[in-house]
């Protein structure tokens, strides 16, 4: 596996490098199972980091889409002192609005871009509760973004997808069909490594 940020993708100028510091702002799509610490492990298993210390912190909230999680947390503290070298973003788009998942990408990756950290948009995975939105929609919306604003993506939501297609029998989502399961996790996880 290489990592995200090692990799050239379309929405990219470069490929990020090797990153020591990283910030994962999201909801409990990203807290649920400790989708951080399964990329940190993976990071750490490949000697990613070249024998040194990855510094994997999160900045989450519970039900929080990025506009909450811009006015009510501290990740804008977060980004501006402890020099993160990527900083990834993770938009629940089916309890937000697409217009609201722009304006505040937008406004965090300028906020990142201010202290030389790099963004990744965490392209989450739909839910049959708001069926607004498919695999699709978030998907072209993800690149929309990604393209506009220069920063790369880590497409779960699209792994997901093929997971469902190719092992109907392995699940990536939890009971409750909305967050992810152990393997929807670890595949999440693999996915931004």
């Amino acid at each position: 596996l290489k990592p995200v940020w090692r990799l050239h993708c379309a929405a990219m100028a470069k490929p990020l490098g090797t990153p020591r510091r990283l910030l994962f702002v999201g909801d409990s799509l990203t807290y649920y199972n400790d989708l951080d610490q399964h990329v940190a492990a993976f990071a750490q298993a490949a000697d990613a980091v070249d024998g040194k210390r990855l510094v994997v912190d999160r900045a989450v909230k519970g039900g929080a889409p990025l506009k909450t999680l811009w006015k009510k947390t501290d990740a804008r503290k977060m980004i501006a002192h402890n020099k993160y070298d990527v900083v990834i973003l993770q938009e629940d788009l089916p309890e937000t609005s697409v217009k609201d998942f722009q304006k505040y990408a937008a406004m965090f990756n300028d906020h990142c871009r201010a202290t030389d950290a790099k963004v990744v948009l965490l392209m989450t995975w739909p839910y049959k509760r708001l069926d607004w939105i498919w695999t699709e929609g978030i998907s072209e919306e993800h690149q929309r973004a990604a393209e506009s604003l220069g920063c790369g993506v880590a497409p779960a939501a699209l792994a997901w997808e093929r997971l469902e297609k190719s092992h109907p029998e392995m699940s990536p989502y939890s009971e409750d069909e909305e967050h992810p399961s152990l393997a929807g996790t670890y595949l999440a996880a693999a996915v931004v490594f």
